[in-house]
């Protein structure tokens, strides 16, 4: 498929040089092997650039500590500007991979 500028999704046009926009790839490994845990390791997400630069993301709210019972549910907020959205993620290794 050819990467274009624009796309649509859902009804809403999105225009990639105004707006963040990746290509993704998801490693998936195979369920039935025993030994099999869910990773999302090594994903990558290359982001495109066509003419105008997307302005780099700033953090305007970091998460919040907290502290929750094994099982129970913790809810984190978290923004920023320049992309459409912000995602954090728990990192068991320092953020190393």
């Amino acid at each position: 498929a050819k990467l274009t500028e624009t796309f649509t999704s859902g009804g809403t046009t999105v225009d990639c040089r105004t707006t963040a926009c990746f290509v993704t790839t998801f490693n998936s490994h195979d369920g039935s092997d025993p030994t099999w845990m869910p990773s999302r390791a090594q994903d990558v997400a290359q982001p495109l650039g066509f003419g105008t630069a997307v302005p780099a993301a700033v953090v305007t709210q970091q998460p919040t500590a907290r502290t929750a019972r094994s099982g129970a549910d913790a809810v984190f907020a978290a923004a920023a500007t320049g992309y459409d959205s912000v995602r954090w993620e728990r990192s068991t290794d320092a953020g190393k991979t």
